[in-house]
């Protein structure tokens, strides 16, 4: 059950760079995308507010089991850069494809799925 929760978090850290990197090229491609659910603020909300449990929980027991912090570390400045793409006002930059709350967002995903990684890695490693 431990190392299919560092899976999920993985996979929802890929799902917010799927979302954030492919979305601006699928809204030129596709305008009306531009105000569906896909393209909507509350997507963003949405993935973080799953990650946030899933990984705190993954990490916690992780490093009660390996006695290593730093994947947790990975995984908690990623989920605070997600969190503070949610709250970047919207600027004039609003047609950029790299806003600044994409590059925070992939910035986040990345190094929380890092940490997912890591943790799932120590974890086996230890089993074995």
């Amino acid at each position: 059950m431990r190392t299919k929760l560092d899976a999920i978090g993985v996979g929802l850290s890929g799902l917010c760079l799927v979302h954030c990197l492919l979305l601006p090229f699928f809204i030129i491609l596709v305008p009306t995308l531009a105000a569906s659910v896909i393209a909507s603020e509350w997507t963003h909300v949405v993935l973080v507010a799953c990650a946030l449990p899933i990984s705190a929980f993954a990490f916690w027991n992780g490093a009660r089991c390996h006695a290593r912090w730093f994947p947790a570390l990975f995984g908690a400045t990623g989920l605070a850069l997600m969190v503070t793409g949610i709250f970047v006002p919207e600027g004039a930059h609003e047609e950029i494809l790299l806003n600044e709350e994409t590059v925070l967002t992939v910035i986040g995903a990345t190094l929380l799925a890092i940490g997912h990684i890591s943790n799932q890695r120590l974890r086996v490693a230890l089993s074995h």
